[in-house]
């Protein structure tokens, strides 16, 4: 029992040695490590209001952090008016490192310069050594309405190292020292307002600041001095104009490019994207001669859309070469004769393509590569026979525009000299808004159909869209935001622009020919006669007499041309009486059996009967796995960190 005892006690004994020991060699390496030991900053005001600045920087280095040298962080782009940056100089004019010249070299960052101090190829021996930077810089002093100011952030609040001592005096033009109005200062953290410092004014006007505490790690010393106006000329209009081309250098790029970006447009729309006048246009009974419904639809939009089949099917059945048939949410097509002269080639075309030699067809999605290829077919076949003769796209009259684009944003982009973060958000803002748009033209239609069926199946294809469809404009509004935020808002409103005029112009750019113009005006006149609401039509001319026939004939028309409500609710009626006739409440079509077609529903049943069919041909005209569910002020004053200078530094 003694024998342990005296065993722990040993111990005990040999643990508070050690600790004694040891505490004071760890504070003495504590203390003894990598540090600036001194930061000497000499400041001197020209009466033209630029600034030479004399930094003389003792620092302490083991082989860590300062291997070859140090680096010192100056910054050179604030944030100022308009959008724009506040854009000052920065020349280093000589560095020496205990008092003889030293290698250097600059790297630009996102906002100023970095200076890196020693060369590569060469590691300093563990011991003390002294800097001086000597540099020029401008647009320092504020210019204000009773006084001028230099709120000046002596040493940065970017350093690593601590800093056990720092000073800055401070030189005023000749006359200005003497009248010296106000002086103060701030210590600490960015954005602290700590007094840790003495400042006085000599015999000869010059101010004098110094720290009475050791700053520590991005801690920095930040001064303000102000006098009376008149010793410090402020800029002339000349050097304003400099100032503002150095400040929008950013901008520059981005602005010319948009500028000629929409001269190229409007000079190419002005050449080829302008609509021959339109004629004279009256209601017209009848569609014109030879123009089927997919026709029309093909050529007022000047170009393919899923209306163009969904009218041309309906047509079809209106014929009584199909039936179209609902059963459940699945709709089938019947066919009931063969192709033949009461077609047209494109018509002809289309029901070969669909049925072939097969009785009916249903619109599943097990049938995509049937309907996918009738409507290749048909796009083929209107292509042929309509553009160029009747329109002109003028697409490839973009692709100068996009390049235009391009490079505009690729020089802006070089002008921000972004970081790494910042050149990947703008790449993604380059991708997801033209998702966003792409994602849009398939989900704004699908809450459109759903509007006009009501139908379940149609619902929770919305609800299965929304979400995705959220997040993908949520993720387009915080991309948008933190551009705005972190590449200058001028180049985001730009870019944005850009974006927005060559959307524009890809759809201005369409023009019809003048075979096409008129064609447009008949057409148009087709239109106005189908929308005639029942109190305008005593004002027509011998219109056809309103039969359920006529309804059917012109309802693929009607579809085509967007009013097939309009042209519906002309018939309610008629529809009314027609089902008296035949001893039943609601008139009912031999070319279509189903809920959907309902002629009891008001104007409505049209819309909603044309968005189910459509959709129906949209979705089964899609191979399975090839489209995904996923998407992919106030207050004031100063503080340390404020005013112009600062940045900070390190090792390297």
């Amino acid at each position: 029992m003694k024998n342990r005892t005296t065993l722990f006690i040993t111990l005990l004994a040999s643990l508070l040695i050690t600790f004694f020991l040891l505490a004071p060699l760890s504070h003495a390496q504590a203390s003894g490590g990598e540090r600036i030991l001194s930061f000497d900053s000499r400041v001197v005001v020209h009466a033209d209001g630029g600034m030479v600045v004399e930094e003389t920087i003792r620092v302490r280095s083991e082989g860590h952090e300062i291997k070859r040298g140090i680096y010192r962080d100056f910054p050179t782009a604030y944030q100022g008016r308009q959008g724009l940056k506040h854009v000052t100089q920065f020349q280093v004019k000589e560095v020496l490192r205990d008092g003889r010249p030293e290698s250097f070299h600059m790297k630009s960052m996102e906002n100023g310069e970095r200076l890196y101090i020693g060369r590569k190829d060469f590691y300093l021996r563990t011991g003390e050594y002294t800097y001086r930077i000597t540099y020029i810089t401008d647009r320092q002093i504020g210019f204000f309405d009773d006084h001028d100011e230099l709120y000046w952030n002596v040493t940065g609040n970017g350093w690593i190292f601590p800093l056990d001592r720092a000073t800055a005096t401070v030189e005023l033009p000749s006359g200005a020292g003497q009248q010296i109005i106000a002086m103060d200062g701030y210590t600490g953290y960015e954005g602290e307002h700590q007094k840790l410092f003495t400042v006085e004014k000599g015999a000869d006007g010059t101010a004098r600041f110094e720290t009475t505490a050791m700053l520590k790690s991005n801690q920095g010393l930040t001064i303000v001095l102000s006098w009376p106006k008149g010793f410090v000329q402020p800029p002339t209009q000349a050097m304003e104009a400099r100032y503002f081309l150095r400040d929008a250098a950013h901008v520059i790029p981005g602005v010319a490019g948009l500028l000629i970006l929409l001269l190229y447009y409007l000079h190419t729309w002005s050449r080829v994207g302008r609509d021959p006048e339109k004629g004279v246009i009256f209601p017209r009974y009848f569609p014109p001669d030879g123009l089927t419904p997919a026709s029309v639809r093909y050529i007022m939009e000047m170009g393919y859309d899923h209306k163009v089949l969904t009218s041309a099917v309906i047509n079809l059945a209106v014929k009584g070469y199909v039936k179209i048939e609902q059963k459940d949410d699945t709709y089938v097509l019947h066919k009931l004769k063969e192709p033949d002269a009461g077609l047209s080639r494109g018509e002809s075309r289309l029901l070969t393509d669909l049925l072939g030699s097969s009785k009916q067809l249903e619109l599943k999605q097990k049938h995509h590569s049937t309907i996918s290829t009738a409507i290749t077919q048909l796009k083929s076949f209107l292509k042929t026979e309509y553009k160029k003769q009747y329109f002109l796209t003028n697409s490839t009259r973009i692709i100068p525009g996009i390049i235009i684009s391009l490079i505009a944003v690729g020089a802006s982009i070089a002008s921000l000299r972004a970081n790494p973060g910042v050149i990947a958000l703008i790449i993604h803002s380059l991708v997801w808004p033209p998702v966003f748009v792409l994602f849009s033209r398939f989900y704004i239609p699908k809450w459109k159909t759903f509007l006009q069926t009501r139908k379940a199946s149609h619902l929770c294809v919305v609800l299965i869209m929304s979400p995705h469809y959220l997040m993908l404009t949520g993720a387009v509004i915080v991309i948008l935001f933190l551009l705005f935020k972190t590449a200058q808002a001028t180049f985001t409103v730009v870019y944005v622009l850009m974006i927005l005029v060559n959307v524009l112009f890809y759809y201005l750019m369409k023009a019809p020919t003048p075979l096409g113009r008129k064609a447009m005006d008949r057409i148009e006149g087709f239109r106005m006669y189908l929308r005639t609401a029942e109190k305008d039509r005593l004002n027509l001319l011998n219109p056809p007499e309103r039969t359920p026939e006529l309804f059917e004939r012109f309802l693929p028309y009607a579809l085509a041309l967007n009013v097939e409500n309009q042209w519906a609710e002309q018939f309610a009626d008629v529809f009314a009486r027609a089902g008296s006739a035949a001893g039943t409440t609601v008139y009912r079509s031999t070319w279509y059996s189903g809920r959907d077609l309902d002629f009891s529903r008001g104007g409505g049943f049209a819309s909603a009967f044309a968005g189910s069919l459509s959709s129906a041909i949209s979705s089964s005209s899609t191979a399975p796995g090839s489209s995904s569910g996923f998407s992919g002020g106030g207050g004031g004053g100063g503080s340390s960190g404020g005013g112009g200078g600062g940045g900070g530094g390190g090792g390297w």
